[in-house]
């Protein structure tokens, strides 16, 4: 068993052409934080709770476009994170067309 951590979200190229992305974490399927509302270079400190888990754990970047009546959501990525190895500072890269963000981690044994 491990727990993550999520620390800080970076958005290098925004996806949205005006103004900031929205952007939902979510964690094996489920939300886990966001909105966030994110400019272009802009890091953001995430103050969400540790996210404990077995094997391994699926985070997963949404931009959030809010149309009403539609979901045009934009899906960056998916990455996986395992409970094998202690990280500290881990990065997680994530990129659509036009698209960059990275996201910093830790995970610790129990």
């Amino acid at each position: 068993m491990a727990t993550i951590r999520l620390i800080r979200i970076h958005c290098v190229d925004r996806n949205d052409v005006s103004g900031e992305d929205e952007i939902n974490i979510i964690l094996d399927g489920k939300k886990f934080a966001g909105p966030i509302n994110i400019h272009q270079d802009q890091q953001v400190l995430l103050n969400t709770k540790d996210y404990e888990f077995t094997g391994s754990v699926d985070v997963q970047l949404i931009e959030v476009d809010g149309q009403v009546g539609g979901n045009n959501d934009d899906p960056l990525g998916t990455r996986h994170v395992k409970d094998n190895l202690e990280v500290s500072g881990g990065l997680l890269s994530y990129e659509a067309p036009g698209t960059f963000y990275t996201l910093e981690y830790s995970v610790f044994l129990t």
